[in-house]
């Protein structure tokens, strides 16, 4: 197997259409009582950077639950109307999945509260024949570990202890040997193919890049020390059957669980897009970064044509990883850049730096003889940039033990700037090797030891807040009192005079979430009173 990563071949909306053109043609040739799985996405969206710096995590994934909640009421309700079956509502990005006759699918077609309707088609890893080999531990690190200086971390004291590290693939072996019992049980696994409740990998992919990420302990004399943060905690989710294949509603579902319930600081993403120009993950990926997650992908094993990277790691706002051998000579089928000059990859306001410029992939690692962990206690040897992204993820898990407070733009330049970079390679960066080849140490050296403290977010004074400001139809508004007693909030025109009376009870600090759209634009005010406080905010509605 040359290279295990997983190619989607994504549909393309037809000019002006909700329908994707592959769904028109499979319309075309299915029979009227026939029932075809569909994703449908909301036209409406939560947009996470609207929301102001002091918001909390809960916060913002109560937002983006709001939104779709909101956006999605009345297509669910036509749904189930009209019989439609296996429906699935998905927040982080609001679409819902549902197998439902050509004719509902023609009638959504026609909704004005829909973005697109695509199939919810099969995606593959590539086949793959593992050799597996005995488990007799190794006396020292392998040599992709010792390559990006993953060792001299360990010596220094950091093995990504307490960072939580995930990946969406065929599963993981979690009992395996080489993850020490480092899984964790409390929403730490989650099945979106077959909904078992215990960890498992009937593949092998899974296992062998969460090896990558964290398997061993990082202590001497270093007994299958395959992994770059040996003291990182693991959960998982499985997204890919035992063919390797997965239906786009799993890898939903994984992003959804992940983001939702097993809240991992990072995620490792061994697979990509076929299609150079698709969009599919893009809101996926921009929601995982204003979160706080940070989320790796391999660039794609299709090289080595110039122009051949694979979303989603060829999009800005993730780290997109290339492959090297021991020699650090650029892997031949490692996908080579420029990202597609189009929109989103050229819009400036995503780029993680000013010199981003398309450039893919965002860094090098070890990609090829990749020795890692298996099922039922065994290791093999794979190549392809499946092995390089969670090359990256390790790192990441060693970053944030040092500094937890990292941000994913930090986290993307830290490992930019610090890249060792192969003389063949130069001028860096560039569309083969990105901004050179990881190395663990230099990135580690370079940040700060100390941390910032976090700031509180509200303080002990009574205020109110509300956003977006402006809004057009979705209003969140918060407040902080210094007193405990009944909180009314109501909105009023210019006049002061009210026009909606929102909600009343004890809650300090308190969040409330408004649907508003009955109303014209304008400028309005929020009125949060108590027996002790009367606070106002203004608010521009449009």
């Amino acid at each position: 197997m040359k290279n295990p990563l997983v190619f989607l071949s994504i549909t393309t909306l037809l000019f002006g259409g909700t329908i994707v053109f592959e769904l028109e043609e499979i319309l075309k040739n299915t029979a009227p009582s026939d029932m075809i799985p569909i994703i449908i996405q909301t036209k409406e969206q939560g947009d996470l950077s609207l929301l102001p710096s002091t918001a909390t995590y809960d916060e913002k994934i109560g937002y983006l639950k709001f939104v779709a909640e909101k956006s999605q009421k009345d297509i669910l309700a036509y749904l189930k109307k009209v019989g439609a079956e296996e429906i699935k509502s998905f927040f982080l990005v609001s679409r819902i999945a549902a197998k439902t006759t050509p004719e509902v699918i023609r009638e959504l077609g026609k909704r004005k509260d829909i973005d697109f309707i695509t199939d919810d088609f099969v995606v593959s890893i590539d086949s793959f024949n593992p050799s597996t080999e005995p488990t007799d531990a190794t006396d020292t690190p392998e040599w992709n570990i010792v390559k990006v200086r993953a060792d001299s971390c360990w010596r220094a004291g950091w093995t990504g202890e307490g960072i939580v590290v995930s990946n969406i693939d065929t599963g993981v072996d979690v009992f395996h040997p080489a993850f020490g019992g480092r899984w964790r049980q409390t929403n730490g696994w989650f099945d979106a193919v077959n909904r078992q409740t215990n960890p498992y990998d009937d593949n092998g992919h899974g296992t062998h890049t969460m090896g990558i990420i964290t398997g061993g302990d990082g202590l001497g004399p270093f007994p299958n020390d395959i992994g770059i943060a040996p003291g990182a905690t693991i959960i998982a989710a499985k997204g890919f059957n035992a063919q390797g294949a997965a239906q786009l509603s799993w890898l939903d579902a994984c992003f959804n669980w992940l983001a939702d319930t097993g809240r991992p600081n990072i995620i490792s993403n061994s697979w990509g897009v076929g299609n150079r120009t698709d969009t599919y993950f893009w809101n996926t990926c921009v929601n995982l970064r204003n979160l706080g997650i940070i989320t790796v992908f391999s660039i794609g094993s299709s090289g080595p044509g110039s122009g051949t990277s694979c979303p989603p790691g060829s999009y800005p706002v993730v780290i997109g990883a290339g492959a090297t051998d021991s020699s650090d000579n650029i892997a031949s089928f490692s996908a080579r850049g420029p990202a597609p000059n189009q929109s989103s990859w050229n819009d400036t306001t995503f780029w993680p730096r000013s010199d981003w410029n398309l450039i893919n992939p965002s860094i090098s690692a070890p990609g090829v003889n990749i020795r890692s962990s298996y099922p039922g206690g065994n290791y093999t040897v794979y190549n392809g940039t499946s092995m390089s992204c969670p090359h990256i993820a390790g790192c990441v898990a060693l970053m944030l033990q040092k500094r937890s407070g990292l941000t994913p733009i930090e986290v993307f330049n830290l490992i930019t700037d610090n890249a060792d970079r192969p003389p063949r390679g130069e001028p860096y960066p560039n569309n083969t090797y990105g901004w050179g080849r990881l190395n663990c140490k230099k990135v580690l050296d370079a940040i700060p030891t100390s941390v910032e403290e976090s700031k509180p977010l509200l303080s002990s004074v009574s205020k109110v807040h509300c956003y977006p400001n402006p809004f057009k139809k979705f209003l969140t508004i918060k407040w902080q009192l210094r007193n405990s007693s009944e909180v009314r909030v109501s909105i009023h025109d210019c006049a002061g005079r009210i026009i909606t009376s929102l909600w009343k009870g004890r809650q300090s600090p308190g969040i409330y979430h408004l649907l508003w759209e009955e109303k014209s634009s304008g400028i309005y005010f929020v009125n949060i009173r108590t027996s002790y406080e009367n606070l106002w905010y203004k608010v521009s509605k449009f």
